[in-house]
This record gives structure tokens, C-alpha cells and sequence, in this order.
């Protein structure tokens, strides 16, 4: 069975070769009968004519010592592995191995056959060569005849004449950039190869962004430089960057602390530190030097708490004060101040102004009063949410409840007092909008105005909003211990906690009522003050901003004794002088040449500043 299939493939070669080798115009002889052969040898060539190996369709036969033929093959497959033209054929036997088997070549480009040294050893069922290495078998058309250069692939070393054909290696790898598709001198190591990822131009194969730099040789991560995880390796940003939290920096310490304080300068909460002042900032991490110390102590109760302003009057020394109640919800509605059962008093180390065209409430400030007397501004009186007449509609002004004493008395100047046991104070209309709260919760309940100190409590109802029912509040202040702390000023308070920057400090050379501290001349004009120089208006040099003079005063006139004219009291000659009895010469002609010249002047000096006796 194994033989009738060997012999069925045998034929099936020998028609395809026979095809082949006909086409080929090769040998009638070179024809094998498979059938006749028991054994096969598979085989694995090319062909070298003249050292050139794997021509296009030259073909190879293989005969045993009787010339009978046991094997035919055309090398007409390129084997891209060597560049090389191959051919596999099947050689026949009887024997089962040892035959020695010669070969003759056809070369097809000549169209002859020639002889070859080579030959082969039959092994039944066995292969000989493989596609990588192929058994070469040679031949020579003319052995004086070809290549002499020993560099060439086909150099012929029994040549006598070079026939110009040499051929030298070259590259036949298809993967290659130096591919030859025509190499018929195959050499490896000839072969260039792009690198890894690139074309044989040095272009990336993938580059998908198109950077220049091939997807293979990316260096993913963050390129950001103020990243905190920045790498400069980075060719491709992958979104990674992660940044510092300002104020804070990549290491979770403080950018900036200039203060030094452990607190980074973007945390600092800037405001008052210091506990006793009235602007103490309780969350302050650094001090600002707004601290203020001359305000009010105001208590809070259920939300409630007093507002005082206060406005100083330089030209009287009076200080305004107006509180206010502020409420703990915007619609809070003040109903009344006083008559809840707790007693008001509102009081001044002095006493309070009050203007004649006045009176207890603020319904009395008018603008036409005001106009008449403009410091009625400054008068004391309560009010519910109006610092004066009510005008607009919805607004009513507050009326005074109870007896009338408090509000005499509070007229004259007095502390304002509401007993507790009555229902002395005043009130408003539960519709009135001025009693309601706004966006700032402040309701005012009254200016008072004084040059002394203010304190006190006050008793009010209030309607919070949405409830039902009213609720009594007590409510207190207490005026600051501040005034001139500097013991130099005229206003020095020994008991003033905190300097409220009222300090009057005397002219130098006064005391604190305006007198001279010293003034020698009693001119009514300081020492301190005085301006020395030429009082007198008759004198060249008067100084009319002189206060006292100086004897430095300078008069014109004749300053010669002997002359009819002369002033006592002038210090510079005016050349006014006139003298008794002096006779005028004409004609100076003092050496009686007839010619005044020099000679006469030369008499004249040397009897310049003599005494004359008339």
C-alpha cells in the first residue's frame, strides 16, 4: 500500500516536472519512470552555474552509473529566507540506501547542459537539505572563462578571462531596508534593519499624536512643571498632575508664613486680638492694629442686645449718643420702651442738653424748627425707629405713657428714669413700620447728648416675629473708662483705662486757659511769641512784623555836629548838612595855575580831613 501511494505521488511529480522541464527545452533523456523504483529520497536543492546560485528555472538531474536517470528538478521557487531560487524533487531507487547518484545541471539561460561535480548518496525515505539550507549543486560552462574577482560572489578561480559578469552580495531579505528584489548573491549579513518602532527612513511606524516621538518610546506621566509630581522625563501628559492647595505647598507645609506664627499667610484671619477691646476678634490668627478700646459693654439676653453711636462735637465738647436696640430677627417689632415691670435709667456723670425748641420725644424735631435752630440736632429725646417727626405713611411717632414726671424732669437736664412699678416710658402703634427691624436688626430708641459719661439699662416689650405673644427684655450698657490718658494735656483723666484720642496739649509758652506762660514786657505777646526788630515806621528798616524792637532802628539825616542842620536822632548822613560861614569857591584852582588839574587835586588830599579854623 505504502508503494502504490509512493509510486501515485512519484507520477503526479514526474508530470508536473515533466511539464516543467518541457517547457524548459531541457533533455529528452532526463525523464523518470516511478514506477519502475521502489524507494524515494526527498531533496532539497539549487543550483550554482558559474558560482552564481539560484537562477530562475535551471533545473538539476541525477543519474546512477549507468546513465540511467533517477531524479529531475527545476529550482523555480524564491526562498525569501536566503534570496534564493530552490526546487524539492523526489529521487528514486531500488536499493534501499548507499547509491551513489552523479548530477548534470541545465542552465537555462544558456539553454545547455553541463556537468557537475557534485552528486549524492541515496537514503531511502530520507531528506536531504531544507529551505534554509538547500544542498547547492555546482557547475562551470568554461572554466577559463569568468569572474576573476575574488570580492565576487561568482568569482571562478580557474578563469583566464574575466567575462565582466561578476556579481556581488547584496541583501534579499523582503524585511530589509536594503532589499534587492533581484539578488542573485544573497548575503545576511549585508541586510540593514530599521530599528524597533521605526521606518527604514527613521520614521516611527505609530505615532499617534505626531510628536515625534513613537508611541513605543512615550514616557507617560506629568510634564506640568509647578505639578508637584512634575517629571521632566515626561513626553506624554496623562492627566496625572497634581498640585499643591494654596496656601500650602507640595509637602503640605505653608507657602509663606511671614509672621512666623505657624499659620500660612492664605489662613491668616486678620482683625483684632486683644480680648479687652470692643472689636476682639475671637477667630483673628493675626492682629491688625484695629483694636478699639472706648466703646460701649453691651450684654446681650435672648439674642438682644444694645448698639450705641456716639458723635463728638468739637466746637461744644457735647458727645450725641444714639442707641439702638438690635434684634435677633429681621420683622422683630418694638412695641414700647419702659412700663414691663423693670426699671429704665438711662444716666450721665453731668448733665443732658436740651434744646428749648425741644422736647422728651424725637415728634418734636420738625424741619422747620430746625431750621430755625440748627443745634436742635443736638437735643436729647426717646423715640421708636424715628429721629424726628413722622412723615411718611406707615410711620408714627412714639407717644409718652404714664405720668409725667420723668419726662419734666428729663426735660431739665436730669437722668432719664422709668420706675418699674408703673407704666411710665412711651410706646408706638402695633402698625407703625418704623418699630419693625430691617436687614441691619437695628431699632432706634434715642439720642442722648452730654459732655460726661453714659450708662445705664432699659426696659423694653418686643414682638419677635411670628410669635404670638411679647416678650420683656432688659438691656444694658456701660460707658468706657476712656479719655486723655497723657498726663501733659489739659483734659488728663486719671481714671481713663484707653486714650480716646481727645488729649488737648498746651501751646508751648501757654497754659491751658490760652494765657502766656511768660511775657517779660507785658506786651500782652508771649516771649515765646515775640519778633525782635525795628518797630518804628519813620526808620528805613521798619519791620511791621516787629513786636518788640530790638534798637536795631536806622534814621536818615545830618550827622555833623558843627553843620546848622544837624539830628541828634539820625544814624545815617543824608549829605544835608549845611555850615555857617563857608565860602564857595568857584574855580577850585588851588596852585594858581589858572588851570584846575591834577596838581590842585593833589593839594586837596593832602589837606583832606584837617580841622579848619573859620
Amino acid at each position: 500500500m505504502m508503494k502504490f501511494i509512493r509510486g501515485r505521488i512519484g507520477l503526479l511529480l514526474v508530470l508536473i516536472l515533466g511539464m516543467s522541464l518541457a517547457g524548459s527545452a531541457q533533455p529528452d533523456e532526463w525523464v523518470v519512470n516511478p514506477s519502475a523504483y521502489q524507494f524515494t529520497m526527498s531533496l532539497t536543492f539549487t543550483v550554482s552555474v558559474d558560482a552564481l546560485v539560484g537562477a530562475d528555472a535551471d533545473a538539476v538531474a541525477f543519474f546512477d552509473e549507468t546513465g540511467a536517470c533517477r531524479g529531475v528538478g527545476e529550482a523555480s521557487f524564491l526562498n525569501n529566507g536566503t534570496g534564493w531560487y530552490t526546487g524539492l524533487m523526489l529521487v528514486y531507487a531500488n536499493q534501499a540506501s548507499g547509491a551513489s547518484l552523479s548530477a548534470s545541471i541545465w542552465d537555462a539561460s544558456e539553454g545547455v547542459v553541463l556537468d557537475s561535480d557534485d552528486g549524492v548518496i541515496f537514503i531511502s525515505d530520507g531528506s536531504v537539505g531544507n529551505f534554509d539550507a538547500p544542498i547547492i549543486f555546482s557547475a562551470i560552462s568554461d572554466p577559463s572563462n569568468g569572474c576573476m574577482d575574488s570580492e565576487a560572489c561568482n568569482y571562478l578561480p580557474t578563469a583566464t578571462t574575466d567575462n565582466g559578469g561578476c556579481v556581488y552580495p547584496q541583501c534579499a531579505d523582503v524585511l530589509a531596508c536594503n532589499y534587492v528584489e533581484e539578488a542573485v548573491c544573497p548575503d545576511v549579513d549585508l541586510c540593514q534593519y530599521a530599528e524597533a518602532g521605526l521606518d527604514c527612513e527613521g520614521g516611527c511606524l505609530e505615532d499617534v499624536d505626531e510628536d515625534g516621538i513613537c508611541d513605543e518610546d512615550e514616557v507617560l506621566g506629568c510634564s506640568d512643571p509647578v505639578a508637584c509630581n512634575y517629571d521632566d522625563a515626561v513626553t506624554e501628559d496623562d492627566c496625572s498632575c497634581t498640585y499643591a492647595n494654596y496656601p500650602l505647598d507640595c509637602d503640605g507645609n505653608c507657602f509663606l508664613d511671614t509672621n512666623g506664627n505657624g499659620v500660612c499667610d492664605g489662613f491668616e484671619i486678620l482683625g483684632c486680638m486683644q480680648s479687652e477691646a470692643c472689636n476682639y476678634n475671637l477667630t483673628a490668627t493675626s492682629d491688625d492694629g484695629s483694636c478699639t478700646f472706648c466703646c460701649f459693654s453691651l450684654p446681650s439676653s435672648d439674642g438682644y442686645a444694645l448698639d450705641v453711636e456716639s458723635d463728638l462735637d468739637p466746637s461744644t465738647g457735647l458727645t450725641r449718643y444714639r442707641i439702638y436696640v438690635v434684634a435677633a430677627h429681621v420683622g422683630d417689632r418694638v412695641l414700647q420702651v419702659g412700663g414691663t415691670g423693670s426699671a429704665t435709667l438711662i444716666q450721665t456723670t453731668t448733665s443732658f442738653f436740651q434744646h428749648p425748641l425741644g422736647g422728651a420725644l424725637a415728634s418734636t424735631i420738625t424741619p422747620e424748627n430746625v431750621l430755625a435752630d440748627p443745634s436742635l440736632l443736638m437735643d436729647s429725646w426717646g423715640t421708636i425707629g424715628l429721629d424726628d417727626a413722622a412723615e411718611q405713611e406707615g410711620d408714627f411717632d412714639a407717644i409718652a405713657e404714664g405720668s409725667s414726671i420723668w419726662s419734666t424732669l428729663f426735660e431739665f437736664g436730669e437722668d432719664l428714669y422709668l420706675g418699674g412699678g408703673g407704666n411710665d416710658g412711651w410706646s408706638v402703634s402695633p402698625d407703625a413700620i418704623n418699630a419693625l427691624a430691617g436687614s441691619d436688626l437695628r431699632v432706634l430708641l434715642g439720642q442722648w447728648t452730654t459732655e460726661g459719661d453714659l450708662s445705664g439699662q432699659i426696659s423694653l416689650a418686643i414682638l419677635p416675629f411670628g410669635a404670638s405673644e411679647p416678650v420683656n427684655l432688659v438691656l444694658s450698657f456701660i460707658g468706657p473708662q476712656c479719655g486723655c490718658t497723657n498726663s501733659l494735656a489739659c483734659n488728663y483723666d486719671s481714671n481713663a483705662n484707653w486714650d480716646d484720642g481727645t488729649c488737648v496739649l498746651v501751646v508751648p509758652g501757654y497754659d491751658c486757659e490760652g494765657q502766656c506762660m511768660q511775657d517779660d514786657d507785658g506786651d500782652g505777646v508771649c516771649d515765646a511769641d515775640e519778633i525782635t526788630g525795628c518797630v518804628s515806621s519813620e526808620a528805613f528798616n521798619y519791620h511791621p512784623e516787629a513786636t518788640q524792637d530790638d534798637g536795631s532802628c536806622l534814621f536818615f539825616g545830618c550827622t555833623y555836629p558843627d553843620a546848622i542842620n544837624f539830628d541828634s536822632g539820625a544814624s545815617v548822613d543824608d549829605q544835608t548838612c549845611t555850615f555857617e560861614g563857608l565860602e564857595l569857591i568857584s574855580c577850585p584852582d588851588l596852585d594858581g595855575n589858572g588851570i584846575v588839574g591834577t596838581g590842585d587835586l593833589l593839594i586837596f588830599l593832602s589837606a583832606f580831613g584837617l580841622s579848619c579854623s573859620l
